[in-house]
């Protein structure tokens, strides 16, 4: 499968699906769930609806810290 945000391909063990039918790695829906609660105190339990890209959860994280 491959991740809806970083687009790298994992193994079936190695990354889940949401009922919208998109599929995350782990450190990518971590980072996009981490950023979003520290920076607006919620997030969307989707992460491609919300807009969100590997490189764009890098930079928030790093803004936060």
């Amino acid at each position: 499968q491959h991740c809806s945000v970083c687009f790298d391909t994992f193994p079936n063990d190695q990354i889940f699906g949401l009922a919208c039918n998109h599929f995350f790695c782990r450190d990518c829906y971590s980072d996009y769930l981490m950023v979003k609660i520290n920076s607006e105190g919620k997030a969307s339990a989707c992460a491609v609806k919300a807009g969100s890209s590997r490189h764009w959860a890098r930079r928030e994280r790093a803004a936060a810290q």
